[in-house]
């Protein structure tokens, strides 16, 4: 259900993402991209949550569910039991209203990954994928993340990948220095930067991954297209698909996917 009780805290923070959660009134869940996302995250989950089956699975941000790669809802399809908050009403909203449309249940809430609206030791798995990096002081989420697994609970942790070869972090920062990125703050990370954050509240890292190996150019274009023209994710579709074949092929190019990640262990 959705608390009444929002977190966040300054208020504009949640005005912000309030907006950004209602900007697009299409979902990207189909286009070829996120296929190769949602492809990418399905394995990290297989990998390293294993058999989902009876286990509380807690997600940090709903714009996946809102508005990509639906990834909690296939979750609760293997059988998980499925949490997910996020800051912004709109985009828990459209989370809450796709999961009604398919008829798979998740437990959904409004609420600040800085204070986790959970006790101690509640969650089996926790994943979150393209959230720490918007926080301008993420210390506090990284000791929440923490504070909710169970002992010998995992987490799944991504963040935007300071060594993306396709140099996505200068063209962010670039944009960010003129206000024009359309997530507002974005902080980029290396992976033994994410490393050193969880070790530092008491986790540890049992492996490194990453995922979304491809050009952010080739994404923001198969997103425009797929809302604007999507007979034309056609040519998307062909263009990506030598990224999907080689990240499949090559654990070590997952490493310098968009998105690094690190999987660690209460």
């Amino acid at each position: 259900m959705i608390s009444s009780q929002p977190c966040w805290q300054p208020d504009s923070g949640r005005q912000f993402w309030n907006e950004r959660g209602g900007t697009f009134a299409r979902s990207f869940f189909g286009s070829p991209t996120t296929n190769l996302y949602l492809k990418d995250e399905q394995r990290l989950f297989q990998r390293y949550f294993g058999e989902l089956q009876g286990k509380k699975l807690l997600k940090l941000d709903l714009w996946n569910e809102a508005q990509n790669t639906e990834i909690l809802f296939w979750s609760a399809e293997q059988g998980a039991e499925c949490y997910g908050i996020d800051i912004a009403e709109t985009t828990a909203l459209k989370a809450l209203t796709r999961s009604r449309v398919l008829a798979i249940p998740v437990r959904i809430t409004v609420g600040d990954v800085s204070a986790i609206p959970f006790p101690d030791n509640t969650f089996d798995c926790l994943y979150t994928m393209g959230t720490l990096e918007h926080l301008p002081e993420a210390e506090a989420a990284f000791a929440e993340i923490a504070r909710v697994l169970k002992p010998d609970g995992v987490a799944i942790i991504g963040v935007p990948n300071k060594n993306d070869p396709f140099l996505f972090s200068i063209a962010s920062r670039f944009l960010q220095s003129l206000k024009k990125y359309p997530y507002g703050h974005e902080r980029w990370y290396t992976n033994g930067e994410l490393n050193t954050q969880l070790q530092k509240h008491g986790l540890r890292i049992k492996y490194c991954d990453g995922i979304l190996f491809l050009p952010w150019f080739l994404r923001i274009l198969d997103l425009y297209l797929w809302l604007h023209y999507p007979p034309a994710c056609r040519l998307t579709s062909l263009l990506v698909r030598p990224f999907s074949l080689v990240a499949g092929i090559q654990w070590l190019v997952r490493r310098y996917g968009y998105m690094t990640v690190c999987i660690a262990k209460k």
